[in-house]
């Protein structure tokens, strides 16, 4: 922290403490309030969430709203969701008073009000019917919500792993997710006739689930959750969403993790009691390994997509190549671009989003002659369709494709079909609705010759 900032904070401590400390800069500095808290959660939570409820107190026009908003954000991550509430109300208040130019806080208000309405780690009715959650992308924080339709690419490959079994009735409330009930039943149809399952005749409840704020969303008991993919962003740099919501059951497949400080002792119990930890990478195997957590190489799941797009690639030869995520030297005049990344994909529901990205691949197949591409799951899908791709990402060594990349057809091949085999006996016991300890236990002999080969 730069002195001037020491200084700021300082100021603003003392009004907090009750000392005659000029308030002016402190007030008018949301930097300077963020810092303080963010500080003080870290070194003395009771005591800083104490100062804050004096601030309160006394009133809202004592800071300006980005400073409200600062300090929202940052007591929702510490987890005190009581003065959080009590933060958004003075918020309200005092955008009350506010011009134009508070318009911005209003809407990160706006979006975040509906996280402040669910008890961490709530439970939901249930309908008697076993529950199965599909990761989402949704966050507290709308600059934190993924505006990549390539999350929503994995959360349908992992649909893929569920869909194959033909027996099962899906149930989904159309309120909570507008469309997933049609779109489940829609793949359903899609899979490929060689692929699909008669083991089961069940009828289940699908719902999505946030990835990095799970606990504060009502879930059923017993929701079963395929748990793939980085768990990325923080709430608001406090503290991460992991381990996830109390009642979920996750059977960790393709997950990803590069940063040491996501493995905290909590975080590494959960993953030793809900593993072996199926891992995306080699990076990741290792990784979890070094803290004594069972783990292998799974691959990733989005290699598995072929399930649900039945038949070859149409584009023919002349087709024009798509660039996809390529810096604009990359890509020679007049060739046909495409983003991932869309400032549109938080606004939509996951059903939508997932459409998109079904129908972006089509057009992938059948519009283009082959891909180039910077992103992985991209990349990766465009393979397991049979599309053609030149992956060209920024970094080459980017420990996220140890064992993805330069894989010929047969290696890509073993990945895949070993991935969707090894699925098939949990998936099974799931969705039959086999008691919990009978679940974990189909998982770990499945997975213990894989275990087993990493040591």
């Amino acid at each position: 922290m730069s002195g001037s900032m020491r200084g700021r904070v300082g100021r603003l401590l003392g009004r907090l403490q009750g000392r005659s400390a000029p308030v002016g800069p402190p007030a008018r500095d949301p930097d300077a309030v963020e810092a303080w808290v963010r500080e003080g959660v870290t070194t003395d939570r009771d005591a800083t969430l104490a100062r804050v409820r004096g601030l309160v107190a006394q009133g809202p026009d004592v800071l300006r709203p980005a400073a409200w908003l600062r300090l929202l954000r940052v007591v929702f991550g510490a987890g005190d969701l009581p003065l959080a509430r009590e933060l958004a109300t003075v918020l309200e208040q005092r955008l009350a008073t506010a011009g134009p130019e508070a318009d911005r806080v209003r809407r990160q208000l706006g979006w975040l009000r509906p996280w402040l309405a669910t008890e961490r780690g709530a439970t939901a009715p249930g309908t008697g019917r076993r529950t199965v959650a599909i990761l989402d992308y949704d966050h507290p924080g709308r600059h934190l919500a993924s505006h990549n339709i390539g999350d929503h690419v994995q959360s349908l490959a992992a649909l893929t792993h569920l869909v194959r079994h033909a027996g099962v009735t899906w149930h989904a409330d159309d309120d909570r997710d507008p469309g997933l009930a049609a779109l489940v039943a829609e793949l359903q149809e899609r899979t490929r006739d060689d692929l699909r399952l008669t083991d089961v005749a069940a009828e289940l409840d699908v719902l999505t689930v946030s990835r990095d704020a799970s606990e504060h969303q009502a879930l059923p008991e017993d929701t079963w959750l395929l748990g793939f993919g980085w768990y990325m962003h923080s709430l608001f740099g406090v503290r991460r969403g992991f381990p996830m919501h109390p009642n979920l059951r996750p059977i960790f497949v393709s997950w990803h993790c590069n940063r040491r400080d996501m493995l905290t002792p909590e975080a590494l119990d959960y993953l030793r009691t809900y593993g072996p930890v199926g891992c995306r990478d080699h990076t990741t195997v290792e990784l979890l390994r070094s803290h004594d957590v069972p783990a292998f190489f799974s691959g990733c799941l989005t290699t598995t997509l072929d399930a649900v797009f039945p038949g070859a690639p149409t584009a023919g030869p002349d087709a024009p190549p798509a660039y996809v995520d390529l810096r604009r030297r990359d890509v020679p005049e007049g060739g046909i671009t495409y983003l991932h990344r869309d400032d549109e994909v938080p606004n939509r529901p996951f059903a939508r989003n997932v459409r998109d990205a079904m129908a972006l691949l089509e057009r992938y197949r059948t519009d283009h002659s082959r891909v180039v591409t910077s992103r992985l799951h991209c990349y990766l899908p465009c393979r397991s369709l049979g599309v053609p791709v030149d992956f060209r990402p920024d970094d080459p060594d980017d420990v996220r494709f140890d064992g993805l990349v330069g894989l010929d057809d047969a290696g890509f091949a073993q990945v895949r079909d070993g991935l969707r085999d090894l699925l098939v006996p949990v998936v099974t016991a799931i969705l039959r609705g086999d008691p919990e300890a009978e679940v974990y236990r189909v998982w770990r002999e499945t997975t213990a010759p894989l275990v087993a080969q990493e040591r």
